[in-house]
């Protein structure tokens, strides 16, 4: 038995299907299309965008402009094609469109520039431009293509801005002559008080010590007159202390002291105001520093009178001196007094700064005392601060660098 092959018409046997035949290349017709498409696409792109848009070749002839870019010079984009800025723009305006196109081109590298243009309907805007060469595929300069944007609003806002920082500066240059004025001011009329006060308060120690000649009722009237007429002498002192050194005219004559001694110098400053309460000084052995001593003695006296100011008479009032850990002179005011709350343990170093009683809620201003005692340790190098909670009192301290180590 034989076999036979099947032929096809020419006598050779069918060959097998190719899978996945060659793709057939789209017609012209087809490409055509699509590059019709992709350049509707772009128009549209472009014609979205608000800034205004335009191409020109390297004669300055214009190629291509988007909507904005014709609706700002009121001409159709098909009008726009062909022309140049000459034929499309004022004369000035069009030399100094043609100057900038040169620079680009001249120069083939990107430029930015702002100037004042004027629409076609009349209305002046500030544009910022960025004109940008471009180029063939094989790197040939082809011409410019230009983006404008309208910067109006934003100058505008610019400029208000600009004006009313000018204002607030001239405010606070006003501000700061009156503030100087009122220092002045304010100096010179503490200053004339302290001598009728210190008169004042002598004359009142005098009628304290003469025991005799007053009743029960008056002692007690004179010594009330003599704590307060002490306490205001030490504010006083405190305005004239705090101008002094804000000015930088307070000079500190800097020499090994013992704190200790300083510490009970200054309650003894406070005579009458301590006689009737619990106030004392707890150190260990003394406590050398180089410092001014009479103003580390004003120190610890505006520390003490600002403890008992918010301490109630059946309280007490510790001055503690010894070292840190670092090896600094520290000392210490405790009071049980009502204590401060967490929020003003900055403020009440400023001037005049406002503290909230926990008792019955009213705004006290905290004077200079404490400002003057910043200050003050401050100028010796060293620093200041306050720990304290709410019904548990407060911490008043103080640190000055260890002897040998001062400024």
């Amino acid at each position: 038995m034989t076999s036979s092959k099947v032929r096809n018409k020419r006598g050779t046997a069918p060959s097998a299907p190719r899978s996945g035949g060659a793709e057939q290349a789209p017609s012209v017709s087809e490409r055509s299309d699509e590059f019709i498409r992709r350049r509707s696409e772009l128009r549209a792109v472009i014609d979205a965008i608000p800034d205004l848009i335009s191409v020109k070749d390297r004669d300055g002839v214009y190629r291509l402009c988007n909507e904005s870019f014709s609706e700002y010079i009121g001409i159709k984009p098909r009008l726009v094609v062909g022309k140049t800025d000459a034929e499309l723009f004022e004369e000035e305006e069009a030399c100094r469109r043609s100057e900038h196109d040169h620079l680009v081109l001249d120069r083939e590298e990107t430029l930015r520039n702002e100037s004042w243009e004027k629409s076609a309907d009349g209305q002046r805007g500030l544009f910022d431009t960025l004109e940008a060469p471009f180029y063939s595929f094989e790197g040939q300069l082809l011409g410019l293509i230009e983006v404008s944007r309208d910067i109006t609003e934003r100058h505008r806002m610019e400029e208000e801005l600009r004006q009313t920082h000018d204002q607030l500066n001239a405010q606070y240059e006003q501000s700061k002559e009156l503030e100087v004025l009122k220092d002045s001011l304010t100096h010179m009329l503490v200053h004339d008080m302290r001598t009728p006060l210190t008169g004042i308060i002598t004359s009142l120690q005098l009628l304290q010590m003469d025991v005799g000649a007053l009743g029960e009722d008056s002692e007690e009237d004179v010594t009330r007159a003599l704590r307060s007429a002490t306490l205001l002498a030490q504010m006083i002192n405190g305005v004239l202390d705090v101008n002094k050194m804000e000015a930088g005219d307070m000079k500190l004559d800097i020499r090994p002291h013992d704190l200790v001694k300083a510490s009970r110098a200054a309650l003894d400053s406070l005579g009458a105001v301590t006689n009737d309460r619990d106030v004392a000084v707890e150190a260990e052995g003394e406590v050398w520093t180089d410092c001014d001593e009479t103003l580390v003695t004003r120190v610890v006296t505006n520390l003490v009178a600002n403890a008992l100011r918010f301490t109630p008479a059946d309280g007490s009032v510790r001055v503690g001196v010894g070292r840190s850990e670092d090896g600094s002179a520290r000392v210490e005011v405790r009071d049980t007094g009502e204590g401060i709350p967490a929020e003003y343990h900055e403020r009440i170093f400023e001037k005049f700064g406002q503290v909230a009683s926990t008792k019955d809620q009213v705004n006290r201003s905290t004077g200079l005392g404490l400002t003057f005692c910043k200050l003050a340790v401050e100028a010796h190098g060293g620093r200041i601060g306050v720990t304290s909670q709410v019904d548990e009192g407060s911490t008043f301290w103080f640190e000055l660098p260890a002897q040998g180590a001062g400024p």
